[in-house]
């Protein structure tokens, strides 16, 4: 949802290339709610901390987090395996789906042959 579609619809408008471009970018140039929530984090205690003397000790971005924050582990990998298999799946499905209309095209050219053949006056 961060991406503002839903995963049906990423899979039906955004190819593997597309994905694993979009993957590598945010891990370059992380993006979302945890680093937007880091950032206001700076923000703040850049802001508290430029105040001078005021305060006893200076205050980092994680000090605006709840103590039991953790950052979020690593799951680009695991996220890039899981829409690699359903990338797959998809097109595995496309294939025999175009199979199945060309078995059904060269029944209908079979079955059309047919009928002109016995039509045709001997």
């Amino acid at each position: 949802m961060a991406l503002g579609k839903t995963q049906s619809e990423l899979l039906s408008r955004l190819s593997m290339t597309d994905f694993i471009e979009w993957a590598a970018y945010r891990k370059m140039k992380p993006f979302g709610y945890d680093i937007d929530n880091m950032r206001t984090g700076v923000l703040c205690s850049s802001i508290i901390n430029s105040a001078g003397k005021s305060y006893e000790k200076s205050v980092t971005w994680k000090d605006f987090f709840n103590p039991s924050y953790e950052a979020p582990k690593d799951t680009s990998q695991d996220a890039v395996t899981s829409l690699a298999g359903l990338f797959t799946a998809l097109a595995k499905q496309q294939d025999k789906d175009k199979k199945k209309k060309e078995q059904q095209k060269e029944l209908k050219e079979a079955v059309a042959t047919r009928t002109r053949r016995r039509k045709q006056p001997q």
